[in-house]
């Protein structure tokens, strides 16, 4: 009998990334400040659709949890994009 593969929701792993979670967010840190701040900016949103999906689903708490990370992670967008701006002038 063939085993069935489990079509997961939510890898554990990012699609096509070989390197650990430490490496991935090391190689995104170190890129310049303004590209940082977009990758975030894309991150918070697709976690804020997320928790669209969620409380359309009824699971309300992590619904709301998720919304406050994505709160959060546009917050950092914000400070990352005035990183820029003082820094650009340096790149």
């Amino acid at each position: 009998m063939e085993k069935k593969k489990e079509k997961i929701k939510h890898p554990r792993r990012v699609r096509g990334y070989r390197g650990s979670h430490r490496q991935l967010a090391h190689n995104v840190a170190i890129m310049a400040f303004d590209e940082v701040a977009k990758f975030t900016e894309y991150f918070a949103a697709d976690i804020k659709q997320q928790a669209k999906i969620d409380l359309i689903s009824g699971k309300k708490k992590l619904s709301k949890d998720l919304l406050t990370a994505a709160e959060y992670l546009r917050k950092a967008q914000i400070k990352l994009e005035s990183a820029w701006k003082t820094c650009e002038q340096y790149m």
